[in-house]
This record gives structure tokens, sequence and C-alpha cells, in this order.
């Protein structure tokens, strides 16, 4: 599945919710505030670049709410990007809670695996 990234200038926070969930039924599924507005994220196929204008222009008259950009979203395997993120826990010399795709080095008396 590839998804697309849609930016877009919303200066006026109280119309960014409203907008937002406009948004939602046109296909967008995950937003994010940025210092611009709102990055809003789409699967490609379900980008309907006339609709999302339409929506702007609904908008114009009672907020500068603009387009900025749309851009396709890099693939990645968010599940390695999460694991690499994630740490396992050492509880002094006695325990540690890892994951399964964690190599720890040393040996402890009880170790806890659990399948994130």
């Amino acid at each position: 599945m590839n998804y697309s990234i849609v930016h877009l200038h919303i200066p006026q926070p109280e119309f960014a919710d409203i907008f937002l969930t406009e948004m939602l039924d046109l296909g967008f599924d995950s937003f994010e505030e940025t210092p611009n507005g709102l990055a809003a994220y789409i699967d490609t196929d379900l980008l309907d670049t006339e609709a999302l204008n339409q929506l702007i222009e609904q908008y114009a008259s009672l907020t500068d709410v603009r387009l900025l950009s749309i851009e396709p979203l890099a693939n990645k395997n968010w599940n390695e990007l999460w694991e690499s993120n994630f740490q396992p826990v050492f509880v002094d010399d006695k325990i540690v809670i890892k994951a399964p795709f964690h190599v720890i080095e040393q040996t402890y008396p009880y170790t806890i695996t659990i399948e994130p």
C-alpha cells in the first residue's frame, strides 16, 4: 500500500479540527499537526485531489486554508523502525525483559520474553 502526505496551511486551530473531520470522509486516515498547519496521510489510491480542492474552496471564505503540497510517502518497514526503538529492560543483574528479536549477550537468572 502506497501512501501520500498532504500538507495544508490552516492558520486557525479552531478550523483545523473541523477540516480534519471533513477529510476523514475523503479517505484520509491519520493526521499530524505541523508548524504550518496539518499533514494528512492517505492511501494514494484513495487520493481524490478534485474533492480535496473542493473542500478547500468550501473553507476559503472562512479561513486562509491552502494546499501546500502533495507528495508520496516513502515505503518503510514500520515494524522494523518500531523494533529499532524498542529497548530491553534490565532489572538489577537478575531480570531482563525483552522481545524475541533482542540478542542479549549476558545470562540472567530470569528472562521474560514478550512478543510485541
